[in-house]
Parts: C-alpha cells; structure tokens; sequence
C-alpha cells in the first residue's frame, strides 16, 4: 500500500475530453469540483460458463462415460442423441463446448470457469464500498491529470485548491477542491470482501460458483466528484459518480464527514460547500415560492378547463401566463406606479409567455382539427402560395371566407414585419399537420395555417374562434415584434417596451384561453366549476397525506428505488382520494417488488428450471405450490388459482406473468436455489403470500374498488398492506 497522503488522480471523461456532467435534465447549477480520497482493490472474479441443467448435464455426464470406454467422438455423439432423443446438432453443441471446458494439460473437466478481473473501490471515510465494479481494461486506460503524470499529488503541501486540464492539447482547465484527509493504515481493509456493496453481491455474485478474491493490489486513488445543484431536485447538493455512472449523492456525507473530522486541512473545501449549500436554499425558497403560486395557478387552470390535463405544455404555459398576469395587474394596481422599471420586466415575461403559449395551442390544434376528408380543397387554396410574392391581400381573401370581415387590419398585419409569413414554412406545416409529424412553431405560419384549414372546412372551430375573438390579428401583432426580439435576446431601444395598458393585457389573456376554449377543450360550466374545485381539493388534500403517509415506513419512503417509491406514493395516494384503481395500484406494488426480486436475486438457468417444476394445470399446481407452503411452515389459503400454462410460454419474459404467477416462480426458484433466503422471507413476512392473494381476488377481472362498501375495512387493509410492503422490500435491500 503506498503512503496514504499521496493522491493520483482517477476520472473517467467524456469522449470530446471534458469532464463529467449531469443530464440535461438534471439542470445542473453551481457546478463544483471535489476531489475525495478511496482505495482501490484489484479483484478477480471468478466464474462458471457452463449451463447447469439437467439437459447439459445428462448429454456431459454420458460423454465422459462413453469416453472413458474408449468410443470416439461420433461414434458418442450418434449414441447420445439416439438414447436422449435429443436432435443431433444440439447434443454436437453441447459436447464441444464440454471439450472446450476441459483443461489442456490434465484433460479434467474445469467447468467452464473463466477469470475477469476488475477493482472495487472502497471509501475509507464512511467504511464501505462503492455500488459496482470497474473492468481492470476501463480502469487502466483512465487518463491521469497531464500536469501530474507520472507525479502524484502530495496532499501535505497542497492549499486545498488546484487546477487541472484533462490534455496537453486542451487548453481549457478545471478549478477542483481536494478534500484532505489524514488517512490511517488500521483503517484500511486488507481485504474488501466483507464491505462488498448489496449490488455487487446480487449482481456478481448470485451463482454459487462465482467467486470474487482480492488479487493483493490496492492502491490510494483521487476522485474527481462533480457536485451540482439541481433546479429538478433541490432538497441536496448532488453528487455526480466518478466512474460516469449516474448521480451517487451518498458521497457527499463522505465530504462533509471529511471536513469535519479535519476541519483546519479544509477550510477551502468547508467554504465551497457551505456556499453550493447557501446557494441552494435561496434557490429553493425562489422555487417553493414559484411552485406555490405556479400551483395555485394551475388550480385555476384545471377548475376552467377540466380536460386540459392531456396537453401538459399547454397547462404549464396558462398557469405561468395567469400567474404572471394577476402578478402584472396587482403592480399596476399598487401605489407606487411611478417606476415603471418593475412593470416591464414583468411585462417582458408575460409577453415571452403569452406568445409561447399561443404558438402550443395553433401548434396542437392545427393536427388536431385538421379537416383530413378536405386536403383537395386545401391544396385548391394553397396552390397559389408558391411564389414569394407579397401575400397579404391573397391572406386577407382567405380570412374574409371564415368571416373575419376587417379586410384593412388583416392586409395591415400580414404586411407588417411581425406578420411576415414565410412560405416554405407554411407549406412546410401543412404538410406535416396532415400527419401529425415536426413542423415549425411559427405563430404567423401557424394562423394562417388555420385560416386555409376553415376556408376548407365549415365546421372548422377555428371560425367559432374569429367570432369570439374578431380582433384576433390585431392582439396578436400587438407587441409581437417585441416579444421577437427579447426572445432572440437583441436589444429592444424602446424605454418600458412592455409596459401595458390594463385592456391589452387582459384582452391577451382573453385571447389565449378563448382559444384553448374553441381548439382544444372546453371551458367548463357554471354548474361545473365548484365540482371541478372540490375535486381537485381533494386530490392536493390526498397527494399531501400520501406523502406524509409514506414518510411511516423507511424502506418504501427511499427514493433511491424510484419506481418502489412512486409506486408506493401512488397505492397512498389513490387510498386517500378513495380512488376506484387503488387495488390495481396496491397490484403494481407488489408486482414492483416481485420483479427486483426476480431481478436481483434469480438467474435466467434457474427461472427455467422452476418454470418446469410446473404441470401448467392451474388446480394440480396449486396444490403443489401450498405444499411447498407448508414445508415452510407458512399457514396460506389460496382463493385465487392463476393460470399456470402461462408461467413456461412467458418465462423469457417474466416480467409479463400476472402477479400471483410471478408469486409462484419465485417461491419455486428459491426454494431450489436459496431455501435459507426463503425461509427468512416468509419467516418475516408470513402474510406475504395472503396478501397477494387478497390483492388478486379484490382486483378481479379489472374491477374498480368501491370504497362505499365497506371504509373501515380498506383502512385497515391498507395499512397492513403497507408494513407487509415495507417489510418485504427491507428483506430485499438487505440481501441474502
């Protein structure tokens, strides 16, 4: 082991030599290099190739004895297929990879094993290892720092801040804090095994052949942690995997764990973090803010436009639009109107959003309400449009057909440099409209788009839309070149461009939901709104017990498995709002956790050979299945028999059985392979098995759950339920 206060540097990079980054979706801020100290073993895994099943090992076990009687290959061969009945090409396969299992030298059969050889890397800070391995090739080809090869960094003369560039040709360089840290050799492993990450273990380790030694090679290596705030998830400072696989935030309790044990050897580092921390909780309190009023924007949104729901975009952009308008009325409407500066730039943003928003809605309507039995007469309409001659007064007979009779505010819009309409994209739209395929969002393309699509068709909404809104030109020219240009980030000369009058502002908000009214879904009725209200109500009232319920069980509350824990929020969820899915929720739940045992804790060979312990008669299997039960002691009726015959068509595909199926073929693949597992699992979890069984009989036939018939009951149903979930998967994380 080399002297712990020396640190080479270890990262892996992208290809175009930069560092590693968060996805874009993450919407990474304050970007932050770290380097934290680990070891890295070098191990060796040791595994089998050769298929353990009884077909393999039948056709192997006769080969050798009819080669220690001295028959040759075919003469073997020819025998082994006539006695097995097994075709003739498969038992030549079969033998010839036992050939090749043997050992050159003493022709004894090596079972097929094979030696790959990775590193493991273990965090002397918090004591455990990292979640994967690293093939020893990926490893070894990591490109050091350039001004640190072959050198190594010598963390007792550092300051805690160094540079770095990942080429010589590169001349970009990076700032990196390095987290310093007064490594002791007692507290370093000589061997890793009994750190080995869950996921190590179940993912490299679930034949009992394979083996996973320590090769005897270790050495101290500095990663290079990218750190982020994230505008998705602001509850943390993230923390990006040094080997560029995905986000491993786990690491920064090794960081601060760091700083606080030396805290002298890294005021820099203390520093950098509390401001990433300080920088995220303003950021956060901006956002909650946002999201609060953005929600109670959205509310209002859904309570007019119940159906609005299937266009997500369109939702957003209204509800940012309300918010920013009431925002804009309620400066107008303060007493200090005299600056003017605060009313701009929220006019600015209302402008930005109110033409975005108006670019979705023709954008979706003009798929949606294309008159596809018109296309001749569209094309009959559009077959003058293919030279780039001045347009307007042709747009301007267009319009007229559908009833918009203000000829001189349509001539003047479509002469105007805000309304120029460019042909190729018109054409370009309508072309792909008939199709639903990628076109511009161009708003003047867009409407006049909808006007050759009414002149086409009577019944187009678009004619309802000119008569709710006949100025509908004239509202959108009005501050279109502005929005333009700040969209385009050029300068606007203009002092208080976007300062509005109380009319325009509000006949553009008119303007937008008059369309989504006419093009997209209806506004809803008097009689409606208060309904619509109560319902979402409702709805916000169960999502917050949900979460807070969720919050009681620690297992199914960690987010780190995602889909458990949306799935868990979502049972929560639909029990409160007393939701007719919710025993088909309570279904997903289990089949969730019964798929991460199928996948983290079986192997494909196995899924097989469980699949024919199966008769495929769904009563004779059942009453197979219970004495299994019952050699586990676990007292379990069945009330619903699945159908069997489907568990061997759909065993390469496991994930598609039926809940109660996938039940079975993992009681059947453990008991074979991991009956100590198993009896742990029902030992815990006796009522694992009822419950599924419940869940099946409830759910029937895709049958809703009636919470009138009986309230008490699905109260106390949900939360046993719950703890038998939390309970299972605490089994799960905790391995074997």
């Amino acid at each position: 082991m080399q002297e712990y206060s020396k640190i080479r540097t270890f990262l892996i990079q992208q290809k175009n030599n930069t560092p590693l980054l968060p996805e874009r979706s993450l919407k990474a801020q304050s970007k932050e290099y770290i380097m934290i100290p680990a070891i890295a073993y070098q191990v060796c895994l040791t595994k089998s190739n050769v298929s353990d099943n009884i077909v393999t090992r039948t056709v192997v076990d006769l080969a050798k004895c009819y080669e220690r009687n001295g028959f040759e290959f075919g003469k073997t061969l020819d025998i082994i297929a006539e006695r097995t009945k097994l075709k003739r090409p498969l038992v030549k396969a079969i033998m010839k990879r036992y050939i090749n299992t043997l050992d050159v030298e003493s022709n004894e059969e090596n079972d097929g094993l094979t030696q790959e050889f990775y590193y493991v890397l273990y965090d002397p800070i918090m004591k455990r290892c990292f979640s994967d391995l690293i093939p020893k090739e990926e490893y070894e080809h990591n490109t050091y720092l350039e001004e640190t090869r072959p050198a190594y960094i010598d963390l007792n003369r550092e300051l805690g801040i160094f540079s770095f560039t990942l080429s010589m040709s590169d001349s970009r360089r990076y700032r990196c804090n390095v987290l310093n840290y007064n490594l002791d050799s007692k507290d370093i492993p000589n061997d890793p095994k009994s750190f080995y990450n869950t996921r190590i273990i179940n993912r490299y380790l679930r034949d009992p052949k394979s083996k996973l030694e320590y090769m005897g090679i270790s050495e101290t290596v500095g990663l290079i942690c990218p750190c982020f705030i994230s505008m998705v998830d602001l509850s943390k400072i993230h923390v990006m995997s040094p080997t560029g696989k995905g986000t491993m935030d786990y690491l920064m309790e090794s960081i601060k764990a760091g700083i606080k044990a030396f805290p002298d050897l890294n005021t820099e580092l203390s520093a950098c973090v509390q401001e990433m921390d300080k920088a995220r909780k303003s950021l956060l309190d901006k956002v909650e803010t946002f999201i609060d009023a953005a929600d109670e924007s959205k509310k209002r949104v859904l309570i007019s436009f119940p159906g609005i729901n299937q266009y997500p975009e369109v939702l957003d952009k209204t509800a940012e639009v309300e918010a920013i308008h009431k925002s804009y009325i309620n400066a107008l409407d303060s007493e200090n109107t005299v600056d003017l500066s605060n009313l701009n730039k929220i006019g600015r943003d209302f402008v930005v959003a109110f033409y975005t928003l108006l670019e979705k809605i023709f954008a979706i309507s003009v798929v949606k309400n294309y008159p596809h039995e018109k296309v001749k007469q569209m094309e009959v309409l559009a077959a003058p449009l293919k030279g780039q001659r001045n347009d307007a007064p042709y747009f301007a007979g267009i319009a007229e057909q559908i009833g918009l009779d203000d000829t001189d505010m349509t001539v003047d819009f479509f002469q105007s440099p805000e309304g120029k309409v460019k042909i190729k994209t018109l054409n370009a739209i309508l072309s792909a409209s008939f199709t639903g395929g990628k076109f511009p969002e161009s708003l003047p393309e867009l409407v006049v788009a909808h006007f050759i699509q009414a002149a086409a068709f009577e019944n187009h909404p678009f004619r309802m839309a000119i008569m709710k809104c006949p100025r509908l030109l004239w509202t959108v020219k009005l501050f279109l070149r502005k929005r333009n240009a700040a969209k385009h980030g050029n300068t606007i000369h203009e002092v208080d461009a976007f300062v509005m009058e109380r009319r325009d502002i509000n006949e553009m908000l008119v303007l937008a939901e008059s369309m989504i009214d006419v093009l997209l879904v209806p506004r809803a009725s008097f009689s409606e709104l208060d309904r619509n209200e109560t319902d979402i109500n409702n709805r916000q009232n169960a999502l917050i017990k949900a979460t807070e319920e969720l919050k009681k069980y620690s297992a199914l509350s960690d987010e780190r498995e995602f889909t458990v824990y949306e799935t868990a929020k979502n049972a929560c969820y639909r029990f409160h709002y007393k939701d007719p899915e919710y025993i088909s929720e309570c279904s997903n739940l289990l089949s969730v956790l019964l798929d991460l045992l199928i996948r983290e804790f079986t192997v494909r060979s196995q899924l097989r050979l469980a699949a024919d312990w199966f008769e495929g008669n769904r009563f004779i299997d059942d009453a197979k299945i219970h004495e299994l039960f019952d050699k586990y002691s676990c007292d379990y009726e069945s009330n619903d028999k699945p159908d069997t015959s489907k568990i061997l068509s759909l065993i390469n595909s496991p994930f598609k059985m039926t809940l109660k199926c996938k039940l079975y073929l993992t009681i059947v693949v453990l008991d074979k392979e991991k009956p100590d597992f198993l009896r742990k699992l029902l030992l815990q979890v006796p009522s694992l098995p009822k419950i599924v069984d419940t869940v099946c009989v409830s759910r029937g036939h895709s049958e809703s759950t009636d919470f009138s018939m009986s309230p008490d009951g699905y109260q106390a149903f949900h939360t046993e339920f719950l703890e038998i979930c939390n309970t299972f998967y605490e089994i799960l994380k905790g391995g074997e």
